[in-house]
């Protein structure tokens, strides 16, 4: 118990990073790819070719997507 105490700041900056690495690499472009793959349909312009769901979303093309990466990073 006593060496914990004594790194204690140490350990707190190790996870500290490790927490930071894992939302940068994993968590940050998990979520951008997720909210890239659906476009919002906007007004009454529905393309004939493409399905909305129930809640007004539709799979992105693949440009649509692309743009997005890029837009936002990836």
């Amino acid at each position: 118990m006593k060496k914990i105490k004594e790194y204690k700041y140490i350990l707190l900056i190790i996870l500290l990073v490790l927490g930071l690495a894992f939302y940068w690499f994993e968590f940050r472009p998990m979520t951008i790819k997720r909210s890239c793959s659906v476009v919002e349909v906007t007004g009454s312009y529905v393309p004939v070719a493409r399905r909305v769901d129930k809640i007004g979303y539709m799979k992105a093309t693949e440009e649509e997507y692309e743009f997005c990466l890029q837009r936002y990073g990836l």
